[in-house]
């Protein structure tokens, strides 16, 4: 775990957040990332406006206003703002970006997991967090909540579709995962 220095020019703060490197990679790649992150540090702590002058890598000044810099250092400096917070408890659960290979890997694992969802006698929970654990092992960093919520995601427009297709003199529509899905008999 690292700290990353978060900077908002429209409130003028610095927040000191921790986070693993993978998603100190994702911070800096990934600006909509970043502001979730400094947003859900400034919504935890109701950070005041911070008004001491900031030195980004030894250049004083004011960054471009619709841009938040994540910048990976030990603190050299303080802040009004220094927050520490972990990745898992403030990071919003529906942040992960479900490429076509994540979700097809969702969906045959779901189908290797239908019968305990109907039998009743395993904690849903638990199958998620199986489901999300074998998506890990292949490489997919999600979470059972993730992955509960994106098949019911999947399973609303799969009906929504269904139902369209089914309405006489309506045109037909078609979507990736709608053969998968209907294999499934969702």
């Amino acid at each position: 775990m690292e700290k990353v220095s978060l900077y908002d020019p429209e409130r003028d703060i610095v927040v000191d957040v921790t986070l693993s490197p993978e998603d100190i990679l994702r911070a800096q790649n990934d600006l909509t990332f970043a502001t979730s992150l400094l947003n859900a540090a400034v919504k935890d702590k109701n950070i005041t406006k911070n008004t001491e002058s900031i030195s980004i890598d030894g250049h004083s000044g004011s960054v471009p206003t619709q841009q938040i810099t994540p910048i990976v250092q030990k603190p050299t400096h303080e802040t009004n703002a220094e927050i520490d917070i972990s990745n898992d408890d403030t990071v919003d659960n529906s942040m992960y970006r479900w490429s076509t290979a994540a979700v097809l890997l969702l969906l045959d694992t779901y189908k290797i997991f239908q019968d305990k969802f109907s039998s009743g006698k395993y904690s849903h929970k638990k199958i998620w967090d199986e489901i999300s654990a074998i998506l890990v092992e292949k490489g997919r960093t999600t979470t059972g909540l993730q992955c509960a919520a994106k098949l019911r995601s999947l399973k609303k427009s799969y009906k929504s579709m269904k139902d369209h297709n089914n309405v006489s003199g309506n045109d037909r529509r078609t979507w990736q995962f709608y053969e998968v899905q209907e294999k499934l008999k969702m």
